[in-house]
C-alpha cells in the first residue's frame, strides 16, 4: 500500500481478520456514491483553495485525495464515479457541481443549501456554509488537505500526474476508472488487500 505522504502508514489490509469470500473478483471494484459526504468533501476542499481556482483543477484534487485514501486507509472518501478523459480523471457527479448543474444530484436542494451555483460561471460554485466535519473523518480530511495543497503547487501539471496514475491509464478512453486497478498487483499482500476492498464496496463500509 502506498498512503498519502501526509497520513501515517497504516498496513490497514493487514489489521482486519480475515473476512468471507466475496464472489465476482473479477468485475470492476464499485462503491455507492455518498452524496451527502461528497457535500461535505467539497466544501472542506474549496476552504483551502483560492478564488479563481478552476474546476478543473479541483476535480484533480478531489480524484488524488480520494486514490490517495484508498490506498492508504483501504476506502475511498465519497465515492464517487471517475471518468478517464484525456485530461485526467474527471467525477461524474461533483464534476456536475463543480461546474454549477445541480439537476442530476441525489438532492439538488441540499447542494443549493450549501453552495451559490451562479455565483461564479467561470469558476468554482461559492460555498454557502462551512464544511460539517461530523461526516469527515480525520483521514478523509488530511486527504483532501494533502491534495490541495498538492495541485496548488503543480497548478496544470497536475493533470499531468493524474495522467502517470496506473488506473487511469488501465482504463478505457472516456470510460469509468477501476478503483481496484489503483492497487499495483505487484505489491505482497495484493490479493488479500482486493479481498477487503471488494468486502467494504459490498457491505458499503465507507
Amino acid at each position: 500500500m502506498r498512503p498519502s505522504p501526509s497520513v501515517a502508514p497504516r498496513p490497514w489490509h493487514r489489521m482486519r481478520p480475515r473476512k468471507p469470500h466475496v464472489p465476482g473478483n473479477a468485475a470492476p471494484l464499485k462503491y455507492a456514491f455518498r452524496d451527502r459526504k461528497a457535500v461535505e468533501a467539497v466544501l472542506h476542499l474549496l476552504g483551502r483553495l483560492p478564488a479563481g481556482t478552476s474546476p478543473r483543477l479541483a476535480a484533480r484534487a478531489l480524484y488524488r485525495a480520494e486514490r490517495e485514501h484508498l490506498l492508504g486507509w483501504g476506502r475511498p472518501v465519497f465515492c464517487d464515479t471517475y471518468v478517464a478523459m484525456p485530461c485526467g480523471a474527471e467525477p461524474v457527479m461533483v464534476g456536475a457541481l463543480l461546474r454549477g448543474d445541480a439537476a442530476s444530484w441525489p438532492d439538488p436542494g441540499a447542494v443549493r443549501a450549501a453552495f451559490c451555483l451562479e455565483a461564479a460561471p467561470d469558476g468554482l460554485p461559492k460555498a454557502l456554509r462551512e464544511a460539517n466535519l461530523d461526516f469527515l473523518s480525520q483521514t478523509d480530511r488530511e486527504c483532501l488537505d494533502e491534495a490541495a495543497a498538492h495541485c496548488l503547487e503543480r497548478g496544470y501539471r497536475a493533470a499531468e500526474v493524474t495522467q502517470r496514475d496506473r488506473a487511469w491509464r488501465a482504463a478505457a478512453p472516456l470510460g469509468p476508472i477501476d478503483w481496484g486497478a489503483m492497487l499495483d498487483p505487484s505489491e505482497p499482500g495484493h490479493a488479500e488487500a482486493m479481498g477487503d476492498l471488494r468486502m467494504y464496496a459490498v457491505y458499503g463500509l465507507v
